[in-house]
């Protein structure tokens, strides 16, 4: 399947409080220039449970959430959604990694 993240501008994970599914939010822009969010929860890398939902930003800036305006497949979406995720924890990974490796190493100076 072709690429449909041109490229992605932000990420973050979501608690969804104490007792809901936590989810990563991506803002991304797509190959057709569009700005979009994209909703995935944790539940697997496998689409065939499909847990990703992408709606245009500009048309949410509209307020409108229409099914056949503001409607886009998931499960297209959903194996490059995985891909930035598995990057972004990846990457936070190795952020704290780092501050644990500095506290260590400032305690050890007092």
């Amino acid at each position: 399947m072709n690429k449909l993240v041109k490229k992605y501008k932000e990420i973050d994970y979501h608690r969804n409080g104490i007792g809901g599914e936590g989810f990563h939010a991506i803002i991304f822009e797509n190959t057709d220039g569009q700005r979009m969010v994209g909703i995935t929860f944790n539940q697997g890398d496998t689409a065939n449970g499909i847990l990703t939902a992408v709606l245009d930003i500009d048309l949410l800036n509209q307020e409108n959430i229409r099914f056949g305006e503001n409607s886009w497949r998931g499960d297209n979406y959903h194996e490059e959604m995985q891909e930035i995720i598995r990057e972004y924890n990846s990457e936070r990974e190795k952020e704290m990694r780092q501050m644990i490796q500095e506290q260590r190493n400032a305690s050890k100076d007092e």
